[in-house]
């Protein structure tokens, strides 16, 4: 059985994410990476879309990542 979590041909733009999920509807597929659900849930949380989240994972996912303050 092939194995959907491997990736044979990367389409995204910024191919340094750490992880790229495969998503899919009815009619497209496409990839979508770790640091974009990342940035997609920081704004959700600055909007207030969802509830606070504590500092200290968003200063783990800042040194895990490499990302100088992004978060």
């Amino acid at each position: 059985m092939k194995n959907p979590a491997i990736i044979t041909n990367c389409i995204c733009d910024n191919c340094d994410n750490p992880i790229l999920f495969k998503v899919k509807d009815t009619k497209h597929e496409f990839q979508i990476g770790l640091l974009t659900i990342l940035n997609c849930l920081k704004i959700a949380e600055q909007n207030n879309y969802i509830p606070q989240i504590n500092v200290q994972f968003w200063i783990l996912v800042e040194n895990r990542y490499h990302l100088s303050n992004k978060f």
